[in-house]
Formats: structure tokens, C-alpha cells, sequence
């Protein structure tokens, strides 16, 4: 929801402990890199969506970024813990979903920052999590948040490098002589810099801070 879970402001909130931590060693003469593994990207891409924080960041790097929200949350909350999420209750969940994901900010307003994201296609659960994941996906996250792309959908590709279009051919129509192409939009501020193919899940996406 938008003001809970990845979205709260509570004493003990997502936000609110962001924000006091900015505040704290992110100004004056300070500045700070910024380092997140999965719903930490929804976390501080929502931050910097909703806020215009006077604070000096040099870097942002989303690891295995769940800003686009994941389908395991949309199908069933228990996922979440099962899976190893950080959980503040049904509002976390709801946060994480792909509709609250996307639906909580405008993913296009970063105030200028760019975010830095890398993805994987390995898995930590034996695939077990893949048939509820559309297109490719980490074990937890499909592509079309991976990839940072605009909308959910399947990508059945690869994130490539940078923020541009992602497209993909086909063969397809009357005995599939004809070829088509599926295009994966994706939001500006963010910006692929790492893929970790078949071998790299969303648990070793922890290691990515030194991806560039």
C-alpha cells in the first residue's frame, strides 16, 4: 500500500529509517553510496519518487531491484517469508506486489539520480518459484523488474546494458516464416549495469556492489 510496508513512515518504517539515515551521515560535508539487494530498491526508488531530499549521494546501486514488484507477492504473501524477505506484516507484501510496486510513485522521477541495477537468471529454490515468474527471472523476481521495465509483462530475454529498448525477434505468423518483435520499454532513470546469466540468483545478487 502506499503507506505502508515499503512505503511507511512509521517510527520503525522503510522510509522513515532511510530518510534518518540520509540525514544523518548524508549531509554537509558528507556524501554516500547507496547499496541495495531487492526490496531495498522499491525502498529508496519510492524515497526519491515522493521526495526532493536537499542530501549528496554520489551513487545508487539497486541489486536484484524489486521496484517493479514481484508476482509471489501478488499470489500468495506466505511466499514472501518462506522466501527470505525482510517482513513487516501484509502491508510489506502488499508493497512488493507488482501492483504496489508500481502503482505507489512514478518511476520516472528521480530528481535527477540514476540508479544502477543488476539481475540474474539463477535461482535459490530449485526453480520451484519459475512457473509463477513471467519470462526469465531470478527465483523471486521476474525480468520486467530486473530489466526496470515499464510494465508488467514477459520478457523472455536477457537485460541488456543501460536503459534503452529492449527487443526481441520471433518467428512468427503462417508456418512461422514471418518474423515479429516483442519491445521492452524501460524507465529512464535506471540504468543496467550487470547480468548475471543462469548461474547468478537473487541471493548471490548480494554481492553486486562492486558491479559496474
Amino acid at each position: 500500500t502506499r503507506n505502508g510496508g515499503a512505503y511507511s513512515w512509521e517510527t520503525c518504517g522503510a522510509q522513515k529509517q532511510l530518510h534518518d539515515a540520509l540525514r544523518t551521515f548524508c549531509t554537509g560535508s558528507n556524501d554516500c553510496e547507496i547499496y541495495t539487494h531487492s526490496t531495498g530498491g522499491l525502498v529508496v526508488a519510492a524515497y526519491f519518487g515522493l521526495n526532493n531530499p536537499s542530501v549528496n549521494i554520489r551513487r545508487i546501486q539497486l541489486m536484484a531491484s524489486a521496484a517493479g514488484g514481484s508476482e509471489l507477492a501478488d499470489i500468495s504473501t506466505s511466499y514472501l517469508g518462506w522466501l527470505g524477505f525482510d517482513t513487516l506484516g501484509g502491508e510489506l507484501d502488499e508493497s512488493v506486489s507488482t501492483r504496489g510496486a508500481r502503482n505507489g510513485f512514478n518511476h520516472y522521477q528521480a530528481r535527477g539520480r540514476t540508479y544502477y541495477t543488476t539481475s540474474g537468471e539463477g535461482t535459490d529454490y530449485l526453480y520451484a518459484t519459475s512457473p509463477f515468474l513471467p519470462g526469465k527471472d531470478d527465483g523471486v523476481l521476474a525480468n520486467h523488474s530486473l530489466c526496470n521495465v515499464n510494465t508488467v509483462k514477459s520478457v523472455d530475454q536477457s537485460c541488456t546494458r543501460g536503459n534503452g529498448t529492449m527487443t526481441r525477434s520471433y518467428s512468427c505468423g503462417f508456418l512461422w516464416l514471418s518474423t515479429c518483435y516483442d519491445r521492452s520499454y524501460r524507465w529512464s532513470p535506471y540504468y543496467t549495469v550487470y547480468r548475471g546469466g543462469g548461474s547468478h540468483s537473487h541471493g548471490d545478487a548480494k554481492r553486486d556492489y562492486n558491479r559496474r
